[in-house]
Protein backbone atom coordinates (compact mmCIF):
# COMPACT_ATOMS: atom_id res chain seq x y z
CA UNK A 1 0.00 0.00 0.00
CA UNK A 2 1.09 3.25 -0.91
CA UNK A 3 0.47 7.31 -0.30
CA UNK A 4 -1.83 8.66 -3.09
CA UNK A 5 0.23 10.55 -5.09
CA UNK A 6 -0.32 14.86 -5.06
CA UNK A 7 0.48 14.19 -8.35
CA UNK A 8 -3.56 14.18 -9.06
CA UNK A 9 -3.76 17.55 -7.38
CA UNK A 10 -1.83 20.02 -8.96
CA UNK A 11 -4.95 22.92 -10.08
CA UNK A 12 -5.50 23.95 -13.75
CA UNK A 13 -7.12 27.12 -13.31
CA UNK A 14 -6.36 30.25 -11.96
CA UNK A 15 -9.49 32.68 -11.38
CA UNK A 16 -9.13 35.15 -14.23
CA UNK A 17 -7.51 33.00 -16.28
CA UNK A 18 -9.40 31.77 -19.67
CA UNK A 19 -11.42 28.92 -19.92
CA UNK A 20 -9.08 27.63 -22.59
CA UNK A 21 -8.63 23.58 -22.72
CA UNK A 22 -6.55 22.05 -20.08
CA UNK A 23 -4.94 18.67 -19.32
CA UNK A 24 -7.09 15.87 -19.31
CA UNK A 25 -4.54 12.61 -18.69
CA UNK A 26 -3.37 10.10 -15.43
CA UNK A 27 -2.86 11.88 -13.58
CA UNK A 28 -5.42 14.20 -13.30
CA UNK A 29 -5.52 17.62 -12.53
CA UNK A 30 -7.90 20.02 -11.06
CA UNK A 31 -9.60 23.34 -11.84
CA UNK A 32 -9.01 25.92 -9.24
CA UNK A 33 -13.06 26.24 -9.00
CA UNK A 34 -14.52 23.29 -8.65
CA UNK A 35 -11.95 20.28 -9.61
CA UNK A 36 -13.98 18.77 -12.84
CA UNK A 37 -11.57 17.05 -14.75
CA UNK A 38 -11.05 19.08 -18.08
CA UNK A 39 -10.17 18.15 -21.54
CA UNK A 40 -6.51 17.89 -22.87
CA UNK A 41 -4.25 20.87 -24.06
CA UNK A 42 -1.99 21.50 -26.96
CA UNK A 43 1.86 21.14 -26.23
CA UNK A 44 3.80 23.23 -28.69
CA UNK A 45 6.74 22.82 -29.83
CA UNK A 46 10.52 23.67 -28.57
CA UNK A 47 10.77 26.54 -30.78
CA UNK A 48 6.71 28.06 -30.03
CA UNK A 49 7.54 27.07 -26.36
CA UNK A 50 11.26 29.15 -26.14
CA UNK A 51 9.45 32.09 -27.70
CA UNK A 52 6.71 31.98 -25.41
CA UNK A 53 9.01 32.01 -22.76
CA UNK A 54 10.46 35.20 -23.85
CA UNK A 55 7.71 36.82 -23.87
CA UNK A 56 6.37 35.95 -20.37
CA UNK A 57 4.56 39.28 -18.35
CA UNK A 58 2.08 38.07 -16.46
CA UNK A 59 1.38 34.88 -14.04
CA UNK A 60 -1.52 33.71 -15.84
CA UNK A 61 0.76 33.04 -19.01
CA UNK A 62 3.62 31.49 -16.50
CA UNK A 63 0.79 29.06 -14.92
CA UNK A 64 -0.24 28.01 -18.30
CA UNK A 65 3.35 27.35 -18.96
CA UNK A 66 4.22 25.45 -16.53
CA UNK A 67 0.82 22.83 -16.93
CA UNK A 68 2.67 22.44 -20.14
CA UNK A 69 5.99 21.97 -18.63
CA UNK A 70 4.36 19.60 -16.26
CA UNK A 71 2.43 17.24 -18.36
CA UNK A 72 5.51 17.14 -20.40
CA UNK A 73 7.45 15.77 -17.93
CA UNK A 74 4.75 13.17 -16.97
CA UNK A 75 4.51 12.03 -20.25
CA UNK A 76 8.39 11.61 -20.87
CA UNK A 77 9.88 11.70 -17.42
CA UNK A 78 12.58 14.40 -18.29
CA UNK A 79 13.60 16.39 -15.30
CA UNK A 80 14.44 19.14 -17.09
CA UNK A 81 10.71 19.43 -17.82
CA UNK A 82 10.40 19.31 -14.27
CA UNK A 83 12.77 22.23 -13.46
CA UNK A 84 11.01 24.45 -16.14
CA UNK A 85 7.71 24.21 -14.33
CA UNK A 86 9.33 24.62 -11.06
CA UNK A 87 10.63 27.73 -12.64
CA UNK A 88 7.44 29.40 -14.27
CA UNK A 89 5.24 28.66 -11.23
CA UNK A 90 8.23 30.11 -8.94
CA UNK A 91 7.94 32.85 -11.20
CA UNK A 92 4.36 33.11 -11.36
CA UNK A 93 3.87 33.39 -8.17
CA UNK A 94 6.24 36.38 -7.83
CA UNK A 95 4.61 38.39 -9.65
CA UNK A 96 1.03 37.70 -8.01
CA UNK A 97 0.28 40.07 -5.62
CA UNK A 98 -0.13 38.70 -1.70
CA UNK A 99 -3.79 39.44 -1.90
CA UNK A 100 -4.44 37.65 -4.78
CA UNK A 101 -7.20 34.65 -5.12
CA UNK A 102 -4.62 32.84 -7.37
CA UNK A 103 -2.07 32.76 -4.60
CA UNK A 104 -3.30 29.22 -2.80
CA UNK A 105 -3.55 27.30 -6.49
CA UNK A 106 -0.08 28.57 -7.71
CA UNK A 107 1.37 27.58 -4.02
CA UNK A 108 0.30 24.38 -4.46
CA UNK A 109 1.51 23.57 -7.87
CA UNK A 110 4.79 24.69 -6.63
CA UNK A 111 4.84 22.67 -3.58
CA UNK A 112 4.02 19.46 -5.98
CA UNK A 113 6.74 20.38 -8.53
CA UNK A 114 9.20 20.40 -5.40
CA UNK A 115 8.02 17.62 -4.24
CA UNK A 116 8.71 16.01 -7.38
CA UNK A 117 11.94 17.33 -7.83
CA UNK A 118 13.08 16.10 -4.38
CA UNK A 119 12.22 12.38 -5.00
CA UNK A 120 14.31 12.90 -8.13
CA UNK A 121 17.71 14.18 -6.26
CA UNK A 122 17.18 14.00 -2.89
CA UNK A 123 17.93 17.39 -2.21
CA UNK A 124 15.91 18.12 1.35
CA UNK A 125 16.03 21.91 -0.05
CA UNK A 126 13.20 21.04 -2.26
CA UNK A 127 11.19 18.96 0.23
CA UNK A 128 11.60 22.18 2.48
CA UNK A 129 10.30 24.54 0.11
CA UNK A 130 7.38 22.24 -1.12
CA UNK A 131 6.19 22.10 2.67
CA UNK A 132 6.72 25.62 3.30
CA UNK A 133 4.31 26.86 -0.08
CA UNK A 134 1.39 23.85 0.52
CA UNK A 135 1.13 25.36 4.15
CA UNK A 136 0.85 28.71 2.98
CA UNK A 137 -1.44 27.35 0.62
CA UNK A 138 -3.34 25.55 3.18
CA UNK A 139 -3.44 28.56 5.86
CA UNK A 140 -4.71 30.95 2.87
CA UNK A 141 -7.57 28.56 1.66
CA UNK A 142 -11.38 28.93 3.18
CA UNK A 143 -12.61 26.42 5.24
CA UNK A 144 -15.45 25.50 2.99
CA UNK A 145 -13.12 25.48 -0.38
CA UNK A 146 -13.06 22.17 -2.49
CA UNK A 147 -10.13 22.58 -2.68
CA UNK A 148 -8.97 22.01 0.50
CA UNK A 149 -8.95 18.46 1.20
CA UNK A 150 -6.68 18.05 -2.00
CA UNK A 151 -4.18 20.56 -0.30
CA UNK A 152 -4.18 19.25 2.87
CA UNK A 153 -3.73 16.01 0.90
CA UNK A 154 -0.38 17.01 0.06
CA UNK A 155 0.52 18.77 2.97
CA UNK A 156 0.27 14.95 4.35
CA UNK A 157 2.82 13.72 1.96
CA UNK A 158 5.27 16.75 2.27
CA UNK A 159 5.01 15.99 5.98
CA UNK A 160 5.48 12.30 5.75
CA UNK A 161 8.31 12.15 3.31
CA UNK A 162 10.53 14.88 5.50
CA UNK A 163 9.50 12.20 8.42
CA UNK A 164 10.70 9.89 6.56
CA UNK A 165 13.93 11.47 5.46
CA UNK A 166 14.71 12.87 9.13
CA UNK A 167 12.72 10.69 11.71
CA UNK A 168 11.03 13.69 13.27
CA UNK A 169 8.07 12.87 14.71
CA UNK A 170 6.87 15.88 15.05
CA UNK A 171 6.72 15.88 11.20
CA UNK A 172 4.80 12.59 11.31
CA UNK A 173 2.24 13.72 13.72
CA UNK A 174 1.38 17.32 12.00
CA UNK A 175 0.81 14.43 8.46
CA UNK A 176 -1.90 12.50 10.59
CA UNK A 177 -3.43 15.80 11.63
CA UNK A 178 -3.42 17.00 7.79
CA UNK A 179 -4.53 13.98 6.77
CA UNK A 180 -7.29 13.46 9.41
CA UNK A 181 -8.21 17.66 7.91
CA UNK A 182 -8.81 16.18 4.90
CA UNK A 183 -10.83 14.15 5.58
CA UNK A 184 -13.23 16.16 7.78
CA UNK A 185 -13.41 18.38 4.88
CA UNK A 186 -14.55 16.08 1.64
CA UNK A 187 -18.11 15.50 1.70
CA UNK A 188 -18.98 11.29 2.06
CA UNK A 189 -20.56 11.09 -1.04
CA UNK A 190 -16.79 12.49 -3.10
CA UNK A 191 -14.77 10.06 -4.83
CA UNK A 192 -11.29 11.38 -3.48
CA UNK A 193 -12.53 10.11 0.26
CA UNK A 194 -11.14 6.63 -0.12
CA UNK A 195 -7.71 8.35 -1.08
CA UNK A 196 -7.42 10.06 1.85
CA UNK A 197 -8.54 7.63 3.69
CA UNK A 198 -5.64 5.69 2.09
CA UNK A 199 -3.32 8.08 3.36
CA UNK A 200 -4.36 8.54 7.00
CA UNK A 201 -3.93 4.97 7.09
CA UNK A 202 -0.70 4.57 5.80
CA UNK A 203 0.57 7.78 8.26
CA UNK A 204 -0.75 5.80 11.27
CA UNK A 205 1.20 2.91 10.47
CA UNK A 206 4.36 4.72 10.53
CA UNK A 207 3.19 5.98 13.77
CA UNK A 208 2.44 2.44 15.23
CA UNK A 209 5.75 1.13 13.47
Amino acid sequence: MSMESSHEHTEQKLPGSTASANANYNPIVQDNNDGDQLPAIVIPGDDQEEAIHQSFQDPITLHDAAKVAFRRYWTNGQVANLNQAVEYWHKALKLTPPNSPNRPALQNNLAIALQDRYKHTGNLTDLEAAIDFIQQAVQTTPSDSPNLPARLSNLTIGLRDRYMRTGNRIDLEAAISASRQAIQATPVNSPDLPRWQNNLGMVLSDRYT
